[in-house]
């Protein structure tokens, strides 16, 4: 299940069923390349960084950008 709130967390829950569930996530429908463009450009504001005690330019934020592309 994706969810389309701003979160700080990723959950990670089983569900009574068996069936993995994330939380957290946000998944956008596009039509084209500027759009996904967009989103890649919003998902790197929400992303929090901070240095790390070994090195000031490191980030200790990650993100995932998955591209799904369905030709009908």
């Amino acid at each position: 299940m994706m969810t389309g709130e701003k979160s700080n967390k990723i959950n990670i829950r089983e569900e009574k069923n068996g069936q993995i569930a994330l939380y957290g996530l946000h998944e956008q429908k596009v039509e084209n390349a500027e759009d996904m463009a967009t989103c890649l450009d919003k998902g790197s504001n929400y992303r929090t960084t901070a240095s790390t005690l070994m090195n000031t330019q490191s980030s200790r934020s990650h993100a995932i950008f998955t591209i799904s592309i369905e030709q009908h």
